[in-house]
C-alpha cells in the first residue's frame, strides 16, 4: 500500500496520495467516494490547466455519471412510487369489503348471513393478505375478483357489495399493469452494468491517482501539496469508517504463535481377566472325579466291637446269616473314571 510520502534519493520528502481498496466499499459508498474526488478535483481550477490533468478528471465524471445511472436504476424504478400508491389504494377497497362481509355474518336476516357467509369463505379460500408480496397479492385478488364475478355473483348483490368488488378490481388491474412495465423496464438493463461502471470509475480514479503523484515527484510540488492532503483526508475517513473492518482469524501457521504440543497418549493397562464363574460354559468338558470315600473302620456299623452272643445256637453269631452281618469290614472302592 502506497504511503502519503516518498522519499527522494536526495532526501527531499515528496507527498502522495494514499491508496485505497475501493473494492471493499458496497455500492453505495463507491458511488459516494468517486463522486467526493471528483468534486475535489474539479475544484482545483489550476490542477486543471494541465491538459493530462483536465482529461483524466474528465473521465473520471464520465465514469461517474455512468455509475450514477446504473446505481439509481438498481435500487429503484421510475414506476416504484406509483406501484406503492396503487398498491394502497387496493388495500383500502379490500379492507372495507372484508369489514363489511364480517359485519354481516350475524345479520338478522338469514339469506344475507349466508350470502356473507359464501364471500367470507372465498376470501379464506385465496388467502389474501394486504402484507403479501406484490406479485402474490395480484394473482389472489384476481382470483377473488373471479369467483365474486361468476359463482358469488348473486351473493355479491345480496351484500349490496359490487362497488367494493369493482372498485378493487380497477385497482388491482392497474398494480398489474405497473408491475408488467416495470418488468419491461429491467430488462433493458444491462446484466452487471453495475459492476463494469464501478470498475471503469476505479480506473479513472487509479489514473488520476497515479498522474498526481507523478506530476508531484517531478514537477512542482507545492502546486499538488493542497489536494494531495485533502484527498489523504478523505482516504483515511473511508479506511477507518466506511470499509468494514474485518478482524483476523487465529492462524494455525503462524511462527508468533507455535502450537500448542500434544500429550502422548497414556498406555492402557491392560485388564485382568474376570475369574470365571463356576458353572458358566467357557467351552470345555464339564468333568467332575468322583470323590474318594474314607474306608469304614470294621464293625463300624455292622455291630463290630459288640460282643457276640453267647452260646453256639443257630440264631448265633457264627450263622450263615445277611453278609452284613458276618463280621467282615464294609468296603467300596470308587468306580474308574
Amino acid at each position: 500500500m502506497a504511503k502519503d510520502k516518498t522519499s527522494t534519493p536526495i532526501g527531499a520528502i515528496i507527498k502522495e496520495i494514499d491508496a485505497i481498496h475501493l473494492s471493499h466499499l458496497n455500492n453505495g459508498a463507491h458511488y459516494q467516494f468517486i463522486k467526493n474526488v471528483h468534486e475535489n478535483i474539479s475544484a482545483e481550477t489550476e490542477l486543471l490547466t494541465d491538459t493530462r490533468i483536465k482529461a483524466a478528471a474528465d473521465k473520471l465524471g464520465e465514469a461517474l455519471k455512468k455509475e450514477d445511472d446504473c446505481y439509481a436504476r438498481s435500487k429503484k424504478s421510475f414506476v416504484t412510487d406509483e406501484i406503492v400508491a396503487a398498491d394502497a389504494l387496493r388495500d383500502k377497497y379490500f379492507q372495507g369489503m372484508r369489514k363489511t362481509v364480517k359485519g354481516l355474518l350475524n345479520h338478522p336476516d338469514a339469506e344475507t348471513a349466508l350470502a356473507a357467509q359464501h364471500i367470507e369463505q372465498y376470501i379464506k379460500d385465496h388467502r389474501v393478505d394486504s402484507d403479501m408480496q406484490l406479485e402474490r397479492e395480484t394473482g389472489a385478488i384476481t382470483n377473488l375478483i373471479g369467483d365474486c364475478e361468476t359463482k358469488g355473483l348473486a351473493d355479491v348483490n345480496k351484500l349490496n357489495i359490487k362497488p367494493y368488488v369493482d372498485a378493487l378490481k380497477a385497482a388491482n388491474t392497474k398494480v398489474d399493469t405497473l408491475l408488467m412495465g416495470r418488468n419491461r423496464e429491467r430488462v433493458g438493463i444491462e446484466a452487471g452494468a453495475l459492476r463494469v461502471a464501478r470498475q471503469a470509475s476505479d480506473d479513472a480514479y487509479l489514473w488520476l491517482v497515479k498522474l498526481v503523484n507523478a506530476l508531484a515527484l517531478t514537477g512542482d510540488q507545492s502546486k499538488f501539496s493542497a489536494f494531495i492532503d485533502l484527498m489523504n483526508v478523505v482516504v483515511k475517513r473511508y479506511k477507518e469508517q466506511v470499509i468494514p473492518s474485518q478482524k483476523k482469524k487465529d492462524d494455525p501457521t503462524d511462527p508468533k504463535k507455535p502450537k500448542d504440543p500434544k500429550l502422548p497418549k497414556q498406555s492402557k493397562q491392560p485388564k485382568e481377566p474376570k475369574p470365571q464363574k463356576p458353572g458358566k460354559d467357557d467351552g470345555k468338558p464339564d468333568i467332575h472325579l468322583p470323590e474318594e470315600e474314607e474306608p469304614k473302620k470294621p464293625g463300624g456299623d455292622s455291630g463290630a466291637g459288640k460282643k457276640p452272643d453267647g452260646g453256639g445256637g443257630a440264631g448265633g453269631g457264627s450263622g450263615t446269616g445277611g453278609a452284613g452281618d458276618n463280621g467282615n469290614p464294609d468296603i467300596h472302592l470308587p468306580e474308574e473314571g
